[in-house]
C-alpha cells in the first residue's frame, strides 16, 4: 500500500483526544441499553437451561422409578393432540378404586394407531399412582437436551451485543490519535449485515502504514480524512473516531 495514500497527521486532533492517557470515559445510552439487552437475553437463556436440564432429571428419575418399583395397569385413551410438533397422549386407568389421569409424549407412529378408548398399558408408582407412563415406550430425554440449543443461542447473541464493548473502552482509554484515510470501496460485509468501513493510518511509533476496518453504520466516503484511535501495543485494534457505534465516550 502506499504511504502517501496516508493523509497527513498534522492537524489538531479533538479536545478529548488531545490530553494524556488513560483518559476518563463513560458509557454511552447505547451502551448502556446493549449491556440491558444483553443481560435480558443471558438470564433468558440461563433460565431457559435450568429448565431444560431439570425437566431431563426429573424425566430420568420417573423412569428410573417405574422401572425398579413399577406396577402395571390397564388404561384407557381418552384424547391425543399435537404441541409443537410433538405427540401427546391422554389417558386415564384406575388404581385401587381411584381413577387417575395422566399425559405422556408418545412417538409419532404410536399415536397415529391410539383410537379415543383404546387399551392402554400403563406403569404406575404404587406409592404415588401420579407418577405413571405407558408401558409400550419411554420418552426420550435427547429430544429435551436438544431444546438447550435456544438457550444457548439466546445466551450467544446476549454477548454478541456487548462483545465489541471492552475493547472500544480500552481503545477510547489507551488509543493514540492519528489521522487516516477511508479506502475504497467504503464498506465490506453481507448486504444486509453491519456495514464495515477500511481505512489505513500511520503508526506513529514506526510510520508504518497500518490497515483497519471497524463496523460503522454510516460509513464515511471513500477517500475521506478521518482520526484514528489504535492500541500502542497492538495497532490491528483500532477505530475511526468519533466512533461510529458508541459504546463508550471519551470525556472531556
Amino acid at each position: 500500500m502506499d504511504r502517501e495514500s496516508v493523509s497527513d497527521e498534522s492537524f489538531v486532533p479533538p479536545a478529548e483526544l488531545a490530553g494524556p492517557t488513560p483518559r476518563r470515559v463513560r458509557l454511552t445510552s447505547t451502551g448502556w441499553l446493549n449491556i440491558f439487552a444483553a443481560s435480558l437475553f443471558s438470564l433468558l437463556g440461563v433460565a431457559g437451561a435450568v429448565y431444560i436440564v431439570t425437566a431431563v432429571i426429573h424425566r430420568i428419575s420417573v423412569q428410573e422409578t417405574l422401572r425398579q418399583s413399577g406396577a402395571d395397569s390397564v388404561g384407557q385413551v381418552i384424547g391425543k393432540s399435537y404441541r409443537a410438533k410433538t405427540g401427546y397422549v391422554s389417558f386415564q386407568f384406575s388404581v385401587g378404586g381411584t381413577t387417575y389421569n395422566g399425559e405422556a409424549t408418545a412417538p409419532r407412529n404410536v399415536l397415529d394407531g391410539l383410537q379415543q378408548n383404546d387399551a392402554l398399558p400403563i406403569r404406575f408408582a404404587p406409592a404415588d399412582p401420579n407418577i405413571n407412563h405407558p408401558a409400550a415406550w419411554e420418552d426420550s430425554t435427547l429430544s429435551l437436551l436438544w431444546g438447550l440449543w435456544i438457550p444457548a443461542l439466546l445466551v450467544f447473541m446476549g454477548l454478541m451485543l456487548v462483545r465489541r464493548m471492552p475493547l472500544q473502552r480500552r481503545i477510547a482509554m489507551e488509543g493514540i490519535a492519528v489521522r487516516g484515510c477511508v479506502n475504497e470501496p467504503e464498506w465490506k460485509g453481507p448486504s444486509k449485515g453491519q456495514p464495515y468501513t477500511n481505512y489505513t493510518f500511520r503508526n506513529a511509533s514506526n510510520d508504518e502504514v497500518e490497515i483497519g476496518s471497524c463496523p460503522y453504520d454510516f460509513p464515511p466516503k471513500g477517500g475521506s480524512d478521518v482520526w484514528v484511535l489504535y492500541l500502542p501495543t497492538d495497532p490491528r485494534r483500532s477505530e475511526i473516531y468519533p466512533f461510529g457505534i458508541d459504546f463508550v465516550r471519551i470525556e472531556k
